[in-house]
């Protein structure tokens, strides 16, 4: 081997450390609640409920998106309460509709009542479930871009782990098995599934 190829390899092998070294908590993080999300363990929340008045200016009958978010902003300040990090949305329920603004700390939820009011639902994350929540994309974007730079990191490691099973000769034949055998078991997961 030439000193200039044993210099590519040991950059390779730097490059691939300091990727794995940085994408390693935030994987391990993905890799606990994933695992456990699957079998059932989701976390909970510290459900708060209050019936509040239709402010004025609010067609209870078709919402508004921007109206409700005000709104519920105005309500959540009062109450003392932060704004939740993640996105909003309306959706409908049956015939009804519920607004919904996601997030790691706390899920608020808005949708109105039998009697003609709107019922405010405030759901704090218990700290396994603020986890879960970050796995599931429901915070802001600060988490977002450090998932992309680490989805990134995972890529560049996996490109390398491929090109050096390609250039060694020794490795070829067990990345050839290894990538058959992963191929086989996600088809046969998702067959079984």
């Amino acid at each position: 081997m030439s000193s200039s190829d044993a210099h590519s390899r040991a950059k390779h092998i730097l490059l691939h450390v300091v990727l794995a070294g940085f994408a390693a908590p935030a994987l391990l993080l993905y890799m606990a609640t994933g695992i456990l999300y699957t079998f059932g363990t989701k976390g909970s929340y510290e459900v708060t409920k209050s019936a509040l008045e239709v402010p004025p200016g609010l067609d209870v009958g078709s919402p508004d998106l921007d109206t409700l978010e005000a709104f519920t902003r105005s309500a959540l300040a009062e109450a003392g309460r932060p704004m939740p990090s993640g996105e909003r949305g309306l959706k409908r329920v049956g015939t009804s509709w519920q607004f919904e603004w996601t997030g790691t700390s706390a899920d608020t939820t808005v949708s109105p009542t039998e009697a003609g009011g709107l019922e405010l639902a405030y759901k704090k994350t218990t700290p396994w479930r603020h986890l879960v929540q970050l796995h599931k994309a429901k915070g802001g974007a600060a988490f977002h871009y450090l998932s992309a730079a680490v989805v990134l990191a995972l890529f560049g490691m996996l490109f390398m782990g491929y090109r050096m099973g390609w250039v060694v000769p020794r490795y070829r034949r067990a990345l050839f098995v290894a990538t058959g055998t992963g191929v086989v078991a996600t088809l046969l997961a998702a067959w079984l599934s």
